[in-house]
């Protein structure tokens, strides 16, 4: 008997990933499409991003590009105002970024956990 591959459906759900720009925040991103979410890809490198998007639209998924430093809370605050306002679903968050500052990111974390809520 062959084993059966479990993969968890997101589709109709919404995965805002910030840190998406490279590694391992890529990869994630790149994994919630497969598995049917709508990706809202965050970092600070608007370039990478566009073309992380750009690949994952031309493989069928969805994805939106948002500019975003995770150390400035009105960075944080634009993030999830477009995300929002662009897919009012219910939203799954994930947070790969590293940051280059010592100690925690100024920007609460509330922002990030009331995303889960329905809107």
């Amino acid at each position: 008997m062959a084993a059966k591959s479990i993969q968890p459906s997101f589709a109709g759900k919404v995965a805002l990933i910030a840190g998406a720009s490279r590694g391992i925040g890529e990869v994630t991103a790149r994994a919630f499409s497969e598995a049917g979410a709508a990706v809202v890809l965050a970092a600070r490198d608007r370039q990478a991003l566009d073309s992380i998007a750009d690949g994952i639209r031309a493989a069928g998924g969805r994805a939106l590009a948002v500019s975003c430093d995770v150390g400035d809370a009105s960075s944080v605050e634009n993030l999830v105002h477009q995300t929002v306002s662009r897919r009012p679903r219910r939203t799954v968050v994930g947070r790969t970024e590293a940051t280059n500052r010592i100690g925690t990111s100024p920007a609460p974390r509330s922002r990030y956990f009331a995303l889960g809520r329905s809107h």
